[in-house]
């Protein structure tokens, strides 16, 4: 008998297999993310918040020297909160030397001239600038975040211990701005009377920096608190001017925070890097286009188009 020969069984290629790159953020969020990553500098865009409420937008800058009371001595401590949503009226909470409670620092600015009827922030950061001789610096300087106020105006102090427990970021004084950014809350997305002390304060974004033992003269430490704030404000009836009607976000809040690969670097460090590289590569593309001649004008809602 002749054997036949077996039939070799055909054997199909194998699939090659790719890691699924993560999806990148829509264009449409990168000015929206870039003015959460730089609040200081970036270019007005209006917030993905809900509904089509909107309004003119502004930048507030305050700068001051913490008023420590009476300290004295070449150290000193000091703590403060700093919750937009709360402007003028709540918005600064601090401790100082000596205080058996949290007292409201208020700090006027364009909310409180009259010409606000309301307003709600939309992007922001808080900064610890040390200044005096760099060969004095000592101490430490905490940075925190939390979603609502950490502590509340009138509450009985802490200890300094467990305000620098409640800080993510932890540094030595230095001789670089220590810096902290603002993310919203869903408390944030409503408008709300600067004027007037609301309850959104107590539940709105909030960022916070301690001084622990950092050099003063005669108690006040040396350096000075920046907080700089976009707001988006509707004005009052007297000024004549029209309200603001705009179109819905084609994303939300939330669609855009997670976008955020890293929300602690976005917080405390470098801000762009945690927003990952689609956000970086476009932050790119942008500067070569404008570079080789294009222009680009930032739309309603932070859409892009060319011009």
């Amino acid at each position: 008998m002749v054997k036949q020969a077996s039939k070799k069984k055909a054997v199909r290629p194998k699939k090659k297999t790719t890691a699924r790159a993560a999806a990148a953020a829509p264009r449409s969020m990168m000015p929206y993310l870039r003015m959460l990553a730089d609040p200081c500098g970036a270019a007005f865009v209006h917030p993905p918040y809900a509904g089509t409420d909107s309004g003119y937008l502004m930048r507030s800058r305050i700068t001051f020297t913490p008023n420590n009371g009476t300290g004295t001595g070449n150290t000193a401590t000091y703590f403060l909160q700093w919750c937009p949503a709360g402007a003028a009226t709540n918005g600064f909470v601090e401790r100082t030397y000596g205080a058996t409670s949290y007292a409201t620092l208020a700090k006027s600015d364009f909310l409180t001239s009259g010409v606000v009827a309301k307003a709600r922030p939309v992007a922001s950061c808080l900064k610890w600038i040390p200044t005096g001789p760099v060969t004095s610096r000592q101490g430490m300087v905490g940075l925190g975040y939390a979603q609502g106020q950490l502590v509340t105006a009138g509450g009985a102090v802490t200890t300094v211990d467990s305000l620098m427990n409640s800080c993510s970021s932890l540094a030595s004084n230095g001789s670089v701005p220590h810096e902290v950014k603002w993310l919203p809350t869903i408390a944030d997305e409503s408008f709300t009377n600067p004027a007037v002390s609301v309850a959104s304060e107590v539940s709105g974004g909030t960022v916070f920096i301690a001084l622990l033992n950092v050099d003063a003269t005669t108690g006040v430490p040396n350096g000075y608190i920046e907080a700089t704030t976009i707001y988006e404000w509707t004005p009052a009836v007297n000024q004549g001017a029209a309200p603001v009607v705009g179109n819905a976000s084609p994303f939300t809040t939330q669609q855009a925070l997670a976008a955020i690969k890293d929300v602690g670097t976005f917080l405390f460090g470098d801000s762009l890097a945690a927003l990952g590289s689609a956000v970086r590569n476009e932050a790119g593309r942008m500067v070569t286009t404008m570079l080789t001649g294009a222009t680009y004008m930032t739309g309603r809602r932070g859409n892009l188009l060319s011009v």
